[in-house]
């Protein structure tokens, strides 16, 4: 049954993307909306305390020069006055827009400075607010204060317009902005739909499918490469797994049905059959089906990714002499260790000596006389060179021999060439080390290399110096 995905509380990529825009240019637009209000406020302010600021220091100069009101210069505009205020709030005179209208303000401004404000009502009487300039002014050696205003009400009707114009324009600009990211977003994710879309259609075998390249380079054809390559190590992984599984069932078929057959004839001739070389013969075959499982099993451990095992500090000079001792009591080849001090390894003991034992026996079945082994130290690492005087392996196959099962023609009998499995366990072994093994060299012979990271307990133990 397939698991189906967790639906989003926001829905699709899609609808998210466009809310999360829309929302996003909305704070915007408020914030430059605000920010263009508030810079045209401080434009039409800043203009009118110029006009009103120049008006009252002419009237402040005309005024101390002895000029009498007739002779003042008009107001800006019909929406602009001035009123001279003496110090009990007594109107001296004024314009003729505020004749007879008490003070606009008690304020008055110390020294010849002029300061501005804004008031919420005019005297003009248009209900508009009033941008209102004061001076303090000498008539007659009297101090009063001079003030100058015009009405604010062209520059609110500007801001009013502005205004009106932004908050009109905000949701057509918003929907434009939601369907123009509808349309690029679904454009976008239109290549991911139909990557999505083929690799849902492949099945277990139509591994060897692959999604059509989009020929940009971009994150869609990456994503598009990526999916080819899992493709590939999936058809890869189910294409070793189906050889496995047969080669494993050839492999096993072999002496299932010699342990059949013999068990079979006895008991059909049981008065000829001689029962104890019987049972040895089926026990034979059932210590190689056995030895071929218990491969398998340690193979199928190295295959898992959280596998680990226990390692230690293991002398690998000493383990191959160990190795070296077993395997050549049991063939005909001469096996000679070269001597060297401690090389130490981190591993696990018992699996770097089986692949040890592995190569040696390997050497030691295909060698015509002798078997060499050598160990130095590469860099940080120790290498363990085995070299026999056999035919050797052609280069086409010096890779081809780790993998499972395989056999080369001088060693396709199972009687003298194994089940197949035992270089692919020694890879498997000197990898999980942290190491690597290959066949190198030219014929005659072969010529096996295993490379394993020197232990930091040899390193320190190396750069000590030895007491004089």
């Amino acid at each position: 049954m397939t698991a189906r995905a967790t639906r989003h509380p926001w829905g699709s990529i899609r609808v998210r993307t466009v809310t999360a825009s829309v929302i996003v240019s909305a704070a915007f637009y408020v914030l430059a909306g605000g920010a263009l209000l508030w810079q045209l406020q401080s434009s039409l302010l800043g203009s009118l305390d110029s006009s009103l600021g120049g008006l009252t220091q002419t009237l402040a100069a005309s005024l101390q020069a002895g000029r009498t009101p007739g002779a003042l210069p008009a107001p800006l505009s019909e929406a602009s006055f001035y009123q001279v205020v003496d110090a009990s709030g007594r109107v001296l005179f004024s314009s003729a827009s505020v004749e007879g209208q008490d003070p606009v303000s008690r304020f008055s401004p110390a020294g010849a400075t002029t300061q501005f404000w804004t008031l919420p009502t005019s005297p003009l009487g248009a209900g508009d607010r009033l941008r209102v300039s004061a001076r303090q002014v000498t008539l007659h050696d009297t101090l009063a204060t001079l003030y100058v205003g015009e009405t604010l009400g062209p520059a609110d009707q500007s801001m009013r317009d502005v205004r009106d114009v932004l908050l009109v324009s905000s949701p057509l600009l918003l929907l434009g902005v939601a369907l123009l990211t509808w349309f690029l977003v679904g454009r976008s994710l239109a290549p991911v739909e139909a990557i999505r879309d083929h690799v849902e259609r492949i099945s277990l075998e139509d591994l060897h499918e692959r999604i059509p390249d989009s020929r940009t380079n971009d994150e869609i054809a990456r994503l598009a490469t990526t999916m080819n390559d899992m493709l590939r190590r999936l058809d890869d992984a189910h294409q070793r797994q189906r050889s496995l599984i047969s080669d494993a069932s050839h492999e096993l078929k072999s002496p299932l049905a010699a342990a059949y057959t013999e068990l079979e004839v006895g008991l059909a001739h049981p008065e000829i059959t001689r029962w104890p070389e019987s049972a040895r013969d089926v026990l034979g075959d059932l210590a190689r089906m056995r030895a071929i499982i218990d491969d398998l099993l340690l193979l199928a451990r190295h295959d898992e990714a959280r596998y680990s095992s226990p390692v230690i500090d293991v002398d690998v000079g000493a383990l191959a002499r160990l190795e070296a001792g077993y395997v050549g009591r049991l063939t005909q080849a001469t096996i000679l260790v070269e001597q060297s001090g401690p090389l130490l390894v981190r591993a696990n003991h018992d699996e770097l000596s089986r692949a040890i034992r592995n190569v040696l026996e390997n050497a030691a079945q295909h060698a015509l006389s002798h078997v060499d082994v050598s160990l130095e130290v590469v860099g940080h690492d120790v290498e363990v060179r085995v070299d026999d005087d056999g035919p050797g392996i052609a280069p086409v196959d010096r890779e081809r021999v780790f993998d499972r099962f395989t056999r080369l023609d001088v060693a396709r009998s199972r009687s003298s060439g194994g089940s197949g499995l035992g270089l692919a366990i020694v890879r498997a072994i000197v990898e999980h080390a942290g190491g690597a093994v290959w066949f190198t060299g030219e014929a005659p012979g072969a010529h096996c290399v295993i490379r394993l990271p020197l232990s930091t307990a040899h390193t320190t133990s190396s750069a000590t110096p030895t007491p004089g």
